[in-house]
């Protein structure tokens, strides 16, 4: 064990730039798609009368339903992974 972290740490020590530079991509990307959301879909739905619930608080009418649709149907599609605080970060190139 003691073994793949010293592997996990040289290669991302390694190839620092590229993770720095994948995570710029990433925050770059996420922060338009962001505002695509944010100031052209969601205004549109509303447009359409149609709600989407984003950075806001649940409404209370449709808290229990939601919560009954989610745990019974979402959460067969998830797969909880625990991750212990030592688990390194890995990033694999292909």
């Amino acid at each position: 064990m003691k073994n793949a972290k010293k592997k996990t740490r040289r290669f991302v020590s390694e190839n620092e730039d590229v993770y720095k530079k994948a995570n710029q991509i990433t925050r770059s990307q996420s922060q338009f798609f962001g505002d695509i959301l944010i100031k052209e879909i969601i205004p549109g739905l509303k447009n359409h009368r149609l709600q989407i619930i984003y950075d806001e608080p649940i409404p209370q009418q449709i808290e229990k339903k939601g919560s009954y649709y989610f745990f019974d149907t979402i959460v067969a599609f998830l797969e909880i992974t625990y991750l212990k605080k030592q688990t390194g970060f890995i990033l694999q190139l292909h």
